[in-house]
């Protein structure tokens, strides 16, 4: 990860691979997600996605990054390199000036 913060300043990637999703109640063992297509993954797969930043110990900054086609929201996780925290939240600052911030979703 040391190199690639030689060349980028911060890797913007997904928070999960679904976007948002309704609250479940049950044990975190029998919670599903359901993709777009319909292909349904355990709900602990969704910690693959933010594994890069939490085992290498490197700061991240998840922000609202619009809505997907049906008007959920969709998050993005902004990674920077150790000891850039202040990094991370100005690009995220940067990124929520640029899109208009969160915009919640219509209440059914």
């Amino acid at each position: 990860m040391r190199r690639f913060f030689t060349r980028f300043d911060v890797l913007l990637s997904p928070i999960s691979p679904t976007a948002a999703f309704p609250h479940d109640q049950r044990a975190i063992q029998r919670r599903t997600l359901k993709y777009s297509d319909g292909h349904q993954i355990a709900y602990e797969e969704m910690l693959k996605w933010i594994a890069l930043a939490t085992v290498c110990g490197l700061p991240a900054t998840a922000i609202p990054a619009g809505l997907n086609a049906q008007g959920l929201p969709v998050g993005i996780q902004i990674i920077g390199p150790r000891g850039g925290d202040v990094l991370t939240l100005a690009v995220a600052q940067a990124i929520d000036e640029q899109i208009g911030g969160f915009r919640a979703p219509p209440l059914k």
